[in-house]
């Protein structure tokens, strides 16, 4: 069985068929990765709306990278106070000027969190 530079086990071309079963079950259980999306609230004010986020319960061992992006252009996301159970998410509505302005309606935003 052969492993990823980061650990990652597959099978190798000339593994029986029983190893590269072992081997995609677990890389299966390396995988630790999880998405999801949260909505703005129609008519927010100008300035930042936080969403918070729960990750599956027992998921991540250590903190993931979480990356964040809103569907509508004007808007900004960011997370924060990540930890390995959920995290934050802001958003923010700028104008071109670069201006905090009304929430577009039904802005949603799209995340995703991965152990490393």
């Amino acid at each position: 069985m052969g492993t990823t530079p980061n650990g990652l086990p597959y099978p190798e071309p000339t593994a029986a068929v029983a190893g590269g079963a072992d081997a995609i079950k677990a890389l299966a259980v390396a995988t630790r990765i999880t998405s999801g999306i949260v909505t703005v609230p129609t008519g927010v004010t100008a300035g930042n709306v936080v969403v918070a986020v729960t990750f599956p319960a027992g998921l991540f061992t250590v903190t993931p990278m979480v990356v964040a992006s809103p569907s509508a252009s004007t808007s900004f996301a960011g997370p924060s106070g990540i930890t390995t159970t959920g995290c934050s998410i802001a958003v923010s509505a700028r104008s071109a000027t670069g201006d905090l302005i009304v929430h577009p309606a039904g802005v949603n935003c799209r995340w995703v969190a991965v152990q490393l």
